[in-house]
């Protein structure tokens, strides 16, 4: 099953880069810091637990 978020990844990462190096050139850094606050939130609250439940639960 957390195989099946792989490409899902894939395509969510390069859109945050690809929004990363609009806000550069744009010279929007708040932008680009929610942008990348968001993807750590989603990071760590929705894939770490699915793709590592092992080392979750060794953790706890």
């Amino acid at each position: 099953m957390p195989f099946a978020l792989s490409p899902l990844l894939f395509a969510l990462s390069i859109y945050l880069f690809v929004c990363f190096f609009f806000c550069v050139f744009n010279s929007d850094f708040l932008l680009c810091t929610t942008l990348f606050s968001l993807f750590d939130f989603f990071l760590h609250f929705f894939l770490v637990p699915l793709n590592s439940s092992e080392g979750v639960s060794k953790i706890v």
